[in-house]
């Protein structure tokens, strides 16, 4: 009982240690399909956080909804978080309508810094 309370306790400092982190980090490994499951008029806006997970912005009530994303050279794509997102070349814009669906979207370049 005591051997399974410590690996629970240290996997759970270890969680916690990771959540605590700052600065940029990919939310998960660069893929090829990160955003094929985008479809306007098809995909609910729900399922943007179970691919993506939480965005970056949200506006308008969460109308308008944004994530910065970063190419790795090989056109394989991230979600990035954090505060410095000088690795992140594209913002991506989603715009979700009133039944919950995307009704639009758009990868947009940004500049370097911004």
């Amino acid at each position: 009982m005591n051997r399974c309370l410590g690996i629970t306790s240290l996997m759970l400092a270890s969680v916690l240690a990771a959540c605590g982190t700052t600065g940029s980090k990919q939310l998960a490994p660069p893929r090829r399909d990160l955003l094929g499951f985008l479809v306007d008029g098809h995909t609910t806006c729900n399922d943007l956080d179970h691919h993506l997970g939480s965005p970056n912005g949200s506006y308008e009530s969460g109308r308008l909804i944004t994530y910065r994303i970063a190419e790795d050279g090989q056109g394989r794509y991230s979600v990035f978080r954090g505060s410095d997102w000088s690795r992140a070349q594209y913002s991506l814009v989603i715009t979700c309508g009133t039944e919950g669906v995307v009704t639009y979207h758009s990868l947009v370049a940004v500049k370097a810094g911004t």
